[in-house]
């Protein structure tokens, strides 16, 4: 049997704003608003997938990470925004 895990006041911090991101996002995925467009289904659920790796991005910044991350998080932000306004720009 496993011990339960304790965590710090910060790591318990990260995983509070983690989930509510996580849920926020399956909502905003689960409730698009689907058509027979295949290329609009993938659009409208993906949006709030690339938004939520870029909240989770930049939650993952507000605590102290291996410096290693913290490229690779930005690179996330930066990618993940293009994305959304480019498939944005295809909604229109």
């Amino acid at each position: 049997m496993h011990e339960p895990c304790s965590f710090s006041s910060s790591t318990k911090e990260y995983l509070f704003v983690f989930y509510d991101i996580l849920d926020h996002m399956i909502q905003g995925m689960e409730g698009a608003c689907l058509t027979d467009s295949i290329s609009q289904n993938f659009i409208v659920q993906m949006i709030p997938h690339h938004q939520g790796a870029i909240a989770m991005s930049l939650n993952a910044l507000r605590y102290c990470i291996c410096p290693e991350l913290v490229p690779i998080l930005n690179t996330i932000i930066i990618s993940q925004e293009k994305g959304v306004k480019e498939m944005q720009k295809l909604l229109s």
